[in-house]
């Protein structure tokens, strides 16, 4: 969760340049480098995702091909993956 308090913290600063942008007269500036922000953190956002999606997906692939106590290393999978405890649990 430290990803979206940051995000929060961040946001809260960019509001504060659009304020300050704007008294200045400089709203085109202030809308321009909020846009620059929120297109660079999407990226890094959607990145994130994409690398957690992978690891997912290549330990139920290890897992599926590997044997062992496959309900306790699922849960594991899951808990790793950031679903929750509730959720593995269900599973």
């Amino acid at each position: 969760f430290d990803f979206f308090k940051q995000r929060a913290e961040e946001g809260v600063d960019q509001l504060k340049n659009l304020s300050t942008k704007t008294s200045q007269g400089k709203l085109l500036e202030g809308l321009t480098d909020a846009a620059s922000y929120t297109s660079s953190t999407n990226v890094a956002f959607a990145e994130g995702l994409t690398k957690s999606r992978n690891q997912l997906l290549y330990n139920l692939e290890d897992l599926l091909n590997g044997g062992g106590d496959v309900i306790e290393e699922l849960e594991d999978i899951l808990l790793q993956a950031d679903l929750g405890s509730k959720t593995s649990m269900d599973v």
